[in-house]
C-alpha cells in the first residue's frame, strides 16, 4: 500500500497522516475484520476515537496518554505508536502499558517459537475487562495484524451485540470489538464473514496470533520469562 508523507520537516511523525494511513490499511484486503472495515469509512460517525503517540515517553507520560485516550468513553479506542517498529521497542511498550492503572497482560501460550501476549483494560465498566487487539509491523504477527504501525484497538464502552460462542469472551466479564453494534447492519453476519476472511488470509504457522484473546505475537525471549504469567 502507498501511504501519505508520515514525517514532518522536523523529523516528527505527523499524527493526522499516521491515523489516516491506519484507517486506509483497515479498508485494504489485508485486514480481515469487517467491523473495522465498515467503521473506518467514517471514524467520527462510528465513534472510533484515535490517539497517536508519536514518540517514546516515560511511564508517567505514557500512562497519562492511555488515560486520556479512554476519557471520552467512545465505542472504540485506537492508540497508535508509530515509533515502536522493532521487537525491542514493541516489547518495551507492552511492558509499559501493562504497568499502567487498569491495565495488565496475560501470557496466553507459546507456539512455534512465538509467545502470545494478551493485553487487557479493566476500565471499560464495572467488573468488565476489554480484550485489546494489537497490531504491529512484525513478521511474527499474523498478516491480518501486520499493520504499518504498532497500535492498540479495543472496546471502550460496555454492552454486547453478538451471541457468545465457545472460546468467546465470558459475557459476564469480558468485551471486545465484535461487541460494537455497527449502524445499519446485523452483527452475526459480520462476525461470520470476519472469521471466514481471517481463516483464508492468516498463515497456518501464525494462526495462534490471530485469536481475539491475543494482542501481540513476539519471538520467545523478547519479554521477561515471567511477564504476563498469572499468579
Amino acid at each position: 500500500m502507498e501511504f501519505p508523507q508520515m514525517v514532518t520537516a522536523d523529523g516528527a511523525f505527523d499524527t493526522a497522516s499516521v491515523n489516516e494511513a491506519f484507517q486506509a490499511w483497515f479498508r485494504s484486503d489485508q485486514s480481515s475484520c469487517v467491523f473495522a472495515h465498515k467503521m473506518s469509512k467514517n471514524v467520527h460517525l462510528s465513534d472510533w476515537h484515535q490517539l497517536c503517540v508519536p514518540a517514546p515517553l516515560d511511564d508517567a507520560g505514557l500512562h497519562k496518554k492511555l488515560a486520556e485516550a479512554v476519557s471520552g468513553r467512545h465505542k472504540a479506542t485506537q492508540i497508535t505508536f508509530p515509533y515502536a517498529d522493532s521487537v525491542e521497542s514493541i516489547s518495551e511498550l507492552i511492558q509499559q502499558v501493562a504497568r499502567a492503572d487498569d491495565w495488565h497482560a496475560n501470557r496466553i501460550d507459546v507456539h512455534n517459537g512465538i509467545v502470545h501476549i494478551g493485553l487487557r483494560w479493566s476500565g471499560v465498566g464495572e467488573e468488565l475487562v476489554a480484550w485489546v487487539l494489537g497490531f504491529a509491523p512484525l513478521n511474527t504477527m499474523p498478516v491480518t495484524r501486520r499493520a504499518p504501525f504498532t497500535a492498540l484497538i479495543f472496546r471502550s464502552q460496555d454492552g454486547y451485540a453478538k451471541p457468545r460462542k465457545e472460546n468467546s469472551p465470558d459475557p459476564e466479564t469480558e468485551v471486545h470489538l465484535a461487541d460494537i453494534c455497527v449502524a445499519g447492519t446485523e452483527n452475526t453476519p459480520i462476525w461470520t464473514t470476519t472469521q471466514d476472511q481471517r481463516a483464508a488470509l492468516v498463515e497456518p504457522t501464525l494462526e495462534g496470533g490471530a485469536r481475539a484473546q491475543v494482542s501481540f505475537s513476539l519471538p520467545v525471549g523478547a519479554l521477561p520469562t515471567d511477564f504476563g504469567v498469572l499468579r
